[in-house]
């Protein structure tokens, strides 16, 4: 297990906070996958590089607040801050859901766009 992150008095372990993060962001159609994908993993391990942040998910604890950063590879044609925004919506209601904590911020970073196969 990773450490943990302290709320107030309620301490999650952070991989719970990434899963929920990474489910959410995996509901919008327009999302492709959290973080980098097995095959780049892989490749870095190949090549003993290590894979930087896995679970494409990053998370802070700012005045008992969540502050959240998340990594995305995207499909084609969707409009990127449209996206973004909607991202940003459904992590936070899935963290209000789950964990009953504010999110203060959410960052979204998009460092691929995937063009469907037909």
């Amino acid at each position: 297990m990773e450490h943990e992150i302290y709320i107030g008095n309620l301490g999650i372990a952070s991989e719970v906070i990434t899963t929920i993060v990474q489910i959410a962001a995996l509901n919008h159609d327009g999302v492709e996958s959290v973080g980098e994908n097995i095959l780049t993993n892989q490749a870095k391990k190949l090549f003993n590089q290590s894979p930087a942040n896995a679970g494409g998910v990053e998370v802070a604890v700012v005045d008992d607040k969540l502050m959240l950063s998340i990594r995305l590879s995207v499909f084609y044609g969707y409009n990127l801050k449209t996206l973004a925004q909607e991202v940003r919506l459904l992590i936070a209601d899935a963290i209000k859901a789950q964990l009953n904590v504010e999110v203060s911020a959410i960052d979204v970073f998009i460092d691929h766009i995937v063009i469907p196969k037909n």
